[in-house]
Order: C-alpha cells, then sequence, then structure tokens
C-alpha cells in the first residue's frame, strides 16, 4: 500500500531530512521560552520570535514529509478497499500512488516558482534582517524528496501487483 512500512533496511534520502527537524524544534522550543520569559519578567517581547518560529515550524513540516511517507504515516482509507483481493488491492495502491506523484509535482512546481520569487525579489521576513529564499529553499528540496520516496514506492508496488496471483483471494 502507498508509504506502507518498509521491512527492509534500505536507507533513502527520506531518511535523513526528517533530522533536520530535530534542531529545527529545539531551536523553536528555546526561541518560545525566551520570548514568554521576557514578556513575562521584562515586559517586552521578541521582536522576531514569532517569524522565525513560523520558518522554523515550515521547516519542521516539510523535513518531516520523506519519513512520514516511508513510515506508512499519511492518511489512509484502507478501509475501503480492504474487502478486496489482493490485486484489486495493489490495484487501488498504484493509481493511489500515482494522484500522490501528480499532487507532489504541482506542490513542487509551484514550490521551486515561489522559492526562485523570493530569490529575485530579495524578499525578508518580517522584523529580521535575513533573505527569505533560503528558508523557502527547503520547500523544494524536501518535496523533491518526498517524490523520490512516492516514486519508489511506485516501483515496489507495481512490482508487488506483477507478481501477484490473478487468483489469490488475500
Amino acid at each position: 500500500m502507498p508509504g506502507e512500512k518498509s521491512t527492509s533496511k534500505r536507507r533513502s534520502i527520506g531518511d535523513y531530512f526528517h533530522l533536520l527537524s530535530v534542531p529545527a524544534g529545539i531551536l523553536m522550543l528555546a526561541i518560545v521560552i525566551v520570548d514568554v520569559c521576557g514578556r513575562l519578567f521584562f515586559q517586552t517581547s521578541m521582536e522576531f520570535g514569532l517569524p522565525l518560529e513560523e520558518l522554523l515550524l515550515m521547516v519542521i513540516g516539510f523535513t518531516s514529509l520523506g519519513a512520514t511517507w516511508k513510515a506508512g504515516q499519511f492518511i489512509s482509507v484502507d478501509f475501503l478497499v480492504i474487502r478486496f483481493s489482493k490485486r484489486v488491492q495493489l490495484a487501488f495502491a498504484v493509481f493511489s500512488i500515482l494522484v500522490s506523484i501528480f499532487c507532489t509535482g504541482i506542490l513542487l512546481w509551484f514550490g521551486m516558482e515561489a522559492t526562485m520569487r523570493a530569490f529575485a525579489g530579495g524578499a525578508r521576513p518580517t522584523n529580521m534582517n535575513m533573505p527569505l529564499g533560503i528558508w523557502k529553499l527547503v520547500i523544494p528540496v524536501c518535496l523533491g524528496a518526498l517524490l523520490v520516496e512516492v516514486i519508489t514506492s511506485l516501483v515496489t508496488t507495481i512490482r508487488q501487483l506483477i507478481r501477484a496471483d490473478p487468483e489469490m483471494g488475500d
């Protein structure tokens, strides 16, 4: 099934990008603590706290996509096809993976366009003197990693479909 947990020891690009979410989460937690303590004890807030937290949250979300797909943690509607034979289930899986590839490709395209516009226009987050393009680069890079994971899943599922016995019920 799409994104089904793999029992193999094969390592891929989706196994590594999510590691970037750990320091991003720790940094986000530290910023929140400093900001809250500043408001509580000194009646002042960090000017760049919220924009930086939003950017770090984006990093966490996009860096986790490939690992989430590989672990089979995306939303699934298996209850709709569970009564069908294994071969029909695999055919539905191929269809859903193809839809996922299409949607991920569209998101990748728009992410690349947004990143290029941010670099070309010199956009900067509110209250921060840092180029926004660097942060937005996370989007196409991580969507590309997700696309690799989804295509790998498609190849695996098609191989299972080809090997599946037409007579098999379950």
